[in-house]
């Protein structure tokens, strides 16, 4: 299968994006700022989750597998931990 890795500081969007390219369900809800944010559907069996926060939700590097039709094979969309990682200078490493 191919492998797509997603790359980039944190809070950028890296998950939003990976659960967008992998066809998971997301949704728009009002958080306790009263800020329209992205949720993934918890329900669906292979996503990532979505950090609405100031703190990093991407730990360690997380993957979901889909099957492409058009490609006739599967992909593998790596979500990765952000630069400059809000978990400190021990995660970075």
């Amino acid at each position: 299968p191919y492998s797509i890795v997603i790359l980039g500081k944190t809070g950028v969007g890296k998950s939003t994006i990976l659960n967008m390219l992998s066809s998971n369900k997301l949704q728009v809800v009002q958080d306790d700022y009263g800020d329209f944010v992205y949720e993934v559907d918890l329900d669906s069996d292979n996503n990532s989750p979505i950090g609405n926060s100031l703190s990093s939700e991407t730990s360690i590097p997380y993957k979901i597998t889909r099957f492409d039709t058009n490609l006739n094979t599967g992909v593998n969309y790596w979500d990765c931990p952000g630069f400059g990682d809000t978990n400190g200078p021990l995660q970075d490493i």
